[in-house]
């Protein structure tokens, strides 16, 4: 009897769930007001619009739209049916409304500005030394170059200011730029610049080519520093740009969401398996960004994005800024010499971990990272043929170490998808700060070799079962941190092999440092010195270009050049101590003894041996509670185990796989596309 209850009341959560999925599938269907989304004020880029037009609508229908508002197009998206709209400076709200109630609109919103998460650093050493790199030691990259291939086969996409990647004469603005000394054995591929509206994507900031230079800079030439996969191919795409004219004081520099969103689409398009995004903004998410990622998570690539350099001012708000809040996104912290969030980085229950990005409180340029780029120089015109081994720290900088160790797992790994590299990252992290998951740390410092070791050898990294590739169960111990040897993670289940149904698819720091001037036109860099050239390029016209990415401007190569602070930069500190390293923690390599294994079927959330309405309930509270880990921890659930929830071809847990599982349980069809491993 009572058996026959529960099945009762199980048939009934079933069916009025199925009812509400009905629903929502039946209102998607018809016709839906548009939607205008207003965005901070302080964050705008005045005069543009980013209109999403609905799929019926020809590109005739939509022009004539916006001139009957006083709008004109700007620039065709990339992203199917959306328009970057020019409107008069101080209508877009209205203007945008006036849209969003059009028959032929889905939705308007106002141009939310990012800005590259970069500080400059003061001093600038004037020697060439991978033993500077403190950073690099820090997530045991030395022992991972032993047992990794170099990033070789991968291409990582900087979306950000430009990068210094070829010799070039602009011949609009009489602009000469050169490669970095530094990128001579670099490979690049697929140049656009989403900014300017051209495939010389050069960088007139100098954050995109240091971020650039961390994840693939050229490595054993002799000089300079090294980059964390000096193999990968790096694929420039410029987002940011100045945003006033030349001979305006205090120029603002910003990258508008719809060049993000452009810039990403193409990263996806033209191949790229990871995408770095150095950049961002707090407030409201922009749909053009939120569809875009989407898009790069359908298709299966990686995207990083750096948390935000606002830990300082949260006060007790914990939050990300976007887009490295949007699902799918593989959210980094920076850390300093010790492992440890810097007070600058912001933090959230949904940060997933913390990388080398330097951190001023410890001291000065010691603890910064050290790359090859130029600044921009506060003397008229600007120089970009002269660089130096220029030290920043910012979130940043932490992305692009995360980008560089994925790169190193795909070369590696080809076949994983990004939900095992996401795992492999935040799994083989190192437990620092709080004991466990916390705010500030994620869950942990990034640590290349763990995430890359593979102890049997089998051919396989340990520490993660995510459902989608084959792994062994007695290796998923390896990754655990010796300095919680307390906390014993329950046997972790695996989607190996899907039992056979007829509803699943088919499975599937220098010595000398000198004073520098940094001046820079956003908020978050700062002023102060004037840098000695140590590398010189001439540049000579070319038509290749391949340089794209995001940083704030450095300093003059003119001894005589006065920076020129905006008003609301703070100056980063003097250095006052020599650089310092920290050598990374040790962790063991001997695997503690596990359980027998248990295998649960994909789908089966809760590890309760069936796939039923309550494993959708679970991954709907997840979804409900923005992936919360906390909402998991009160569950008594597993981050692993929840991998089992990944039954769609989605690469992040979400209604649609709870939808899927429902469907499973009232013997409907799934319809997923070939090379889903749907549900055993």
């Amino acid at each position: 009897m009572l058996t026959d209850r529960r099945r009762f009341r199980a048939g009934l959560t079933v069916g009025a769930l199925l009812l509400l999925a009905l629903a929502l599938w039946a209102k998607e269907g018809q016709p839906q007001p548009g939607v205008f989304s207003p965005h901070r004020a302080d964050q705008l880029l005045p005069g543009e619009l980013i209109v999403r037009f609905r799929p019926q609508t020809s590109r005739e229908q939509r022009r004539a739209v916006l001139a009957s508002y006083g709008a004109t197009v700007k620039r065709e998206m990339l992203l199917d049916g959306y328009v970057a709209v020019s409107v008069p400076p101080g209508q877009e709200e209205p203007v945008g409304r006036a849209l969003a109630a059009n028959w032929a609109v889905r939705s308007a919103e106002e141009s939310p500005l990012r800005i590259p998460y970069t500080h400059n650093d003061p001093a600038v050493p004037d020697d060439q030394y991978f033993d500077q790199q403190w950073n690099m030691r820090l997530i045991q990259l030395e022992q991972a170059w032993d047992v990794a291939n170099d990033g070789a086969g991968v291409v990582v996409a900087v979306v950000d200011t430009g990068v210094a990647f070829e010799d070039y004469h602009d011949p609009n603005t009489g602009t000469d730029f050169a490669l970095a000394p530094d990128f001579a054995g670099a490979v690049f591929t697929d140049p656009h610049d989403f900014f300017d509206g051209d495939d010389h994507p050069n960088d007139d900031l100098g954050h995109g080519t240091h971020v650039a230079g961390t994840i693939a800079q050229t490595t054993n030439n002799e000089i300079g520093v090294a980059g964390i996969a000096p193999g990968a191919t790096i694929m420039p795409v410029k987002v940011c740009g100045y945003l006033d004219p030349p001979g305006v004081e205090n120029r603002r520099y910003g990258c508008p969401a719809a060049a993000i969103a452009d810039g990403i689409v193409w990263a996806v398009n033209h191949g790229a398996r990871v995408i770095n995004l150095s950049l961002g903004g707090p407030g409201s998410t922009s749909d053009a960004e939120r569809s875009a990622v989407a898009y790069a998570v359908q298709k299966r690539v990686v995207v990083v994005a750096a948390a935000g350099n606002g830990g300082d001012d949260l006060q007790g708000d914990p939050q990300l800024d976007f887009p490295a809040a949007l699902p799918g996104v593989i959210s980094v912290g920076g850390a300093g010499t010790g492992g440890i969030a810097a007070s600058y980085s912001n933090y959230s229950p949904d940060l997933d971990l913390v990388a080398p990005g330097g951190d001023p409180k410890e001291g000065a340029d010691g603890t910064y990272i050290l790359q090859n780029s130029y600044g921009v120089p506060c003397a008229t015109p600007p120089n970009f043929t002269q660089f130096w081994w220029c030290l920043r720290y910012g979130t940043s900088m932490a992305a692009a170490h995360v980008s560089g160790v994925a790169a190193l797992i795909l070369s590696q790994y080809p076949a994983f998808k990004p939900p095992r590299v996401r795992l492999l990252l935040t799994n083989c992290a190192q437990d620092v700060g709080p004991q466990g998951l916390d705010d500030q740390n994620g869950f942990g410092l990034l640590q290349a070799y763990n995430a890359l070791k593979d102890v049997n050898p089998d051919g396989r990294p340990n520490g993660v079962l995510d459902g989608l590739e084959d792994v062994d169960n007695d290796d998923i111990w390896d990754c655990r941190d010796p300095r919680v040897e307390t906390r014993v993670p329950p046997p972790i289940p695996t989607c190996d092999a899907p039992a056979p149904s007829p509803l699943a698819s088919p499975g599937a720091g220098a010595e000398s440092p000198a004073q520098a001037a940094n001046a820079g036109p956003t908020a978050t860099e700062t002023p102060t010195g004037t840098p000695t050239p140590v590398a010189t390029a001439t540049a000579t016209p070319t038509a290749t270009a391949t340089a794209a990415a995001s940083e704030t401007p450095a300093g003059s190569p003119a001894a005589t050049a006065s920076p020129e602070p905006s008003p609301t930069e703070t100056p980063t500190p003097e250095p006052t101590v020599a650089p310092t390293d920290t050598p990374a923690p040790t962790l063991s390599a001997t695997p503690t003894p596990t359980p027998a294994p248990q295998e649960y079927a994909c789908g089966d959330v809760n590890c309760d041996g069936s796939v039923d309405a309550r494993d959708a309930l679970l991954i709907l509270r997840w979804v409900v509670h923005r992936h919360s880990r906390s909402a998991l921890e009160a569950q008594r659930m597993d981050l692993r185990c929840l991998g089992n929830g990944y039954v769609t071809c989605g690469v992040d847990v979400t209604v649609a796989d709870a939808l899927a599982i429902l469907r499973y349980r009232a013997g409907l069809p799934l319809n997923l596309p070939a090379g889903c491993f749907g549900i055993g």
